[in-house]
Parts: C-alpha cells; structure tokens; sequence
C-alpha cells in the first residue's frame, strides 16, 4: 500500500491520525498545566494533617486541620475559617516566620492565575494556569486576615521549614523547590539544593548565604 493511497482524503486513516495528533497536544498542554500540581498534591511533600495552636492569643487552641487539600480551621468544634475551594493547598507550616513575635500560618497553595483581584498595573489581564503559591495570615481574634500573598512562584515549593541557621533570633524559610514540567517532577522530585529566605518587611528576598543548609 503507497502512502499516497494510506494518507487519501476521505480515509479513516487520516481521521486517525488527526486524532492521534490531537490527543498529544491536548496532553502535553495538560500536563504543562496540570501536571506538576496533580504530583505535589498527591506523591509529593505530605504536611502534618492537623494541628493544634492558640494563634490568637485567647486561651483556646485552635484546630487547623487539611483536608482534601482544604484548610478548615475551627475553636471547640465551631469553624472559624475554610479555605476558597479553588484552592489546592499541600503543605501548611506555622512559626514566626516576619519576625513580631507572633507565629503566622503560612500556606503553599495551588490556584490558576498569577495573581488575585489585585493585578499590577501593567498587567492587563490574569492568566489561567495552575500554579504554586505561598501565602502568610494571621488570626486576629476568630477573623482570618491575609499577611502576604504571592504571585506564581517561578519554581514550586516541594517542601517549606522554619529554622534559625544564623542563630541571630530570625527564622529563615527553608525551601525545597521542584520543577512545574511533569517529566522533571516524576524522574526528580526536587532540586538538590534548598533554598533559603528571609522577610525583609515586605516579602521574602532569597539569601546569597554559605549558611549550612
């Protein structure tokens, strides 16, 4: 059989392999989009399901628990704050992560769009992408209120620590950062060296350190 003959207008051939070249494309950009975000969530870094804290200072330790990938935080059994469905949280850490002396809840979280409501002013519009973030709140009384909240982190957080390496009274965040390609995520689940950050007043600015990691 000629290729000619094969790959004629109006074979089912043809239609097959459309179809073929379809599927492909529609995986591949699943995958840039998706992909990362399915393996972080269900085979990467498992936080701590549920803990329990007094972050506003009332006497009464909070719960905050993760499930299905949902923050739900509640006092004597009586919910305070759930997480927006859309996001997809997989690892919440607490500490005093800004440095005043009270412990923050800090969140790597997974939504579409680089940003929020709040665009920067030459952006003119929001993409959809499915990507990693962290943002930072603290509990002021039974009222949730957000700190700090980043836009598409160029890498995503595999894992996050608070640790004082410097011993100089601030916490720096230890990071394991990965890889948003599917490929990279399952041959390599994260890169070889950490990282490490500091809050510097507004955000954290990664330190150029020789600190032991």
């Amino acid at each position: 059989m000629t290729m000619n003959k094969l790959f004629r207008p109006g074979k089912p051939e043809i239609w097959i392999l459309i179809a073929m070249i379809l599927l492909l494309a529609g995986a591949g950009l699943w995958a840039s989009r998706t992909g990362s975000a399915i393996y972080y969530l269900n085979w990467g870094h498992k936080s701590q399901e549920e803990i329990s804290l007094d972050l506003n200072s009332n006497g009464i330790d909070e719960s905050y628990k993760l499930d299905g990938h949902r923050l739900r935080i509640s006092e004597k059994n009586r919910e305070l704050w759930t997480s927006p469905p859309e996001w997809q949280i997989s690892s919440l850490l607490i500490g005093d992560a800004n440095h005043d002396g009270k412990e923050e809840l800090l969140l790597v979280v997974w939504k579409r769009g680089s940003f929020g409501k709040d665009k920067p002013f030459w952006v003119e519009e929001n993409d959809h992408k499915l990507r990693c973030h962290l943002f930072m709140f603290k509990l002021n009384g039974e009222q949730i209120k957000a700190i700090w909240m980043s836009s598409a982190l160029h890498r995503p957080i595999y894992s996050l620590q608070l640790t004082d390496l410097d011993q100089d009274g601030k916490k720096e965040l230890r990071t394991q950062e990965g890889s948003y390609s599917l490929l990279s995520s399952l041959i390599h689940a994260y890169d070889d060296s950490p990282s490490l950050w500091q809050w510097q007043g507004w955000g954290f600015r990664k330190l150029e350190t020789a600190l032991p990691l």
